[in-house]
């Protein structure tokens, strides 16, 4: 009997387009990290978070190779949204797909993480 990890069954193609995915967010976010910030921090909004959020994903999105496609209208009133977080890219895809003002949940664990935290307190 022959056992196997999670990792073995994942194949190379994926490992490497997760690989590439990683640093190509590592590189954007690089980029836009510094002013990003600067501006919530002068300015700090959901609006201001969106100015930011939009474009950063757009281009992770694009230089991952990554396309999304919205089925559908999105509805008009409140609306809940859940992502399953069964890909990486989920908050990604959430920014470019729903054009509509909305707001991320997280737990509260999250606040406590260095880079992850101060974005979310900014974005209140």
């Amino acid at each position: 009997m022959t056992t196997t990890t999670a990792a073995t069954q994942v194949p190379l193609s994926d490992r490497l387009w997760f690989g590439w995915a990683v640093f190509v967010n590592l590189l954007v976010v690089s980029v836009l990290w510094i002013p990003a910030m600067l501006d919530l921090t002068l300015n700090p909004s959901v609006r201001t978070f969106r100015r930011w959020a939009r474009p950063w994903a757009r281009a992770s999105l694009a230089l991952t190779g990554a396309r999304v496609e919205r089925t559908g209208d999105v509805p008009e009133g409140p609306v809940v949204y859940v992502a399953n977080h069964q890909a990486m890219l989920d908050i990604l895809v959430l920014l470019v797909a729903i054009p509509a003002p909305f707001l991320f949940v997280a737990r509260a664990s999250l606040s406590r993480l260095p880079l992850i935290g101060a974005v979310l307190r900014a974005s209140v």
